[in-house]
């Protein structure tokens, strides 16, 4: 990472513990915010056309979708319930997010969108409503390309907490690039972490179907899905319905599997 990036991270650990007053906060935000607007190419809008979750551009504008997900017993080769997601759109916005444990345990994320820039002020003052407890609330602001892909995603999920991802998509509308980083502002131990910056790229096989993903950070070799850097042996498998939205998967080593059912 390069000296302004270490530069802002240190001021940004300074702020928080010498106690300083909400402006600086902000304007630690705004810069976070802004830090990769470098990669991003050509003219963006702020309005979605399509409904996007956990990186999936979701096709024909769902209302709501429930994953549930599956693993499987070795000993008896029984399927077994873990945790199930339900999703509801607004908008193509995800507006509300509800997980449920196999012992059912209930966490629940609601989501608030702004145009162009999270209000800071605005956030803090509606997170009150949901005080301590399961019910959360993220303030989030999102960039769209011409063609409806999202290419940038700010998210604030707590005053100490923050995340910034910037896409980029190949000739096909798949994401090939995907850069993040996340913002702590609270401990100064995880100065570091902020100053990095992760990249993934991922490589495809019959159509959409995510053949393998390796990341890096300031170009080194963090992981990789597949076996070796030229190996791409390993994949999930996809079922798709007739509006192309995958209904499916199951994971490469057989004992994992997601099922998708989708309102529309």
């Amino acid at each position: 990472m390069n000296i302004s990036a270490t530069i802002f991270t240190n001021v940004c650990v300074f702020l928080i513990l010498s106690g300083c007053g909400s402006s600086e906060v902000k304007k630690m935000h705004q810069a976070f915010d802004s830090s990769l607007d470098t990669l991003i190419k050509g003219t963006t809008s702020y309005v979605p056309t399509v409904a996007v979750y956990d990186d999936d551009t979701l096709k024909a504008s769902p209302k709501k979708v429930e994953d549930s997900f599956y693993y499987r017993v070795q000993q008896g080769g029984v399927w077994v319930l873990s945790e199930k997601i339900s999703i509801t759109f607004r908008d193509h916005n995800l507006v509300r997010l509800a997980l449920e444990t196999y012992d059912h345990n209930k966490t629940i994320v609601n989501h608030l969108y702004y145009e162009k820039n999270i209000d800071d002020d605005d956030l803090i003052s509606k997170r009150r409503q949901y005080g301590p407890g399961d019910s959360s609330l993220y303030g989030s602001a999102r960039w769209y390309d011409k063609k409806g892909n999202n290419v940038k995603a700010v998210q604030a999920i707590s005053a100490e907490m923050r995340t910034l991802k910037v896409y980029k998509y190949d000739s096909l509308n798949r994401v090939s690039e995907l850069w993040q980083r996340t913002l702590f502002t609270k401990n100064i131990s995880d100065s570091a972490y902020n100053n990095r910056v992760v990249k993934t790229e991922y490589l495809y096989r019959d159509g959409f179907n995510k053949a393998a993903s390796r990341r890096y950070s300031n170009k080194t070799l963090l992981d990789s899905t597949a076996a070796s850097n030229d190996n791409l042996e390993i994949d999930w498998h996809y079922e798709y319905d007739k509006n192309g939205n995958w209904i499916r998967r199951e994971a490469p080593d057989g004992l994992h599997y997601v099922e998708r059912k989708i309102v529309y």
